[in-house]
């Protein structure tokens, strides 16, 4: 597993259009969101 963190990914949600969403899959098999809201 990569070093990405959620803290990185906001980071880089951020930088993005506001209507963007990213969607992964945690370790535990959930998938999470990350929206620029």
């Amino acid at each position: 597993m990569s070093e990405l963190t959620i803290e990185v990914l906001k980071e880089i949600v951020e930088k993005l259009p506001n209507d963007f969403i990213v969607e992964f899959k945690d370790r535990n098999g959930s998938t999470v969101t990350v929206s620029d809201d």
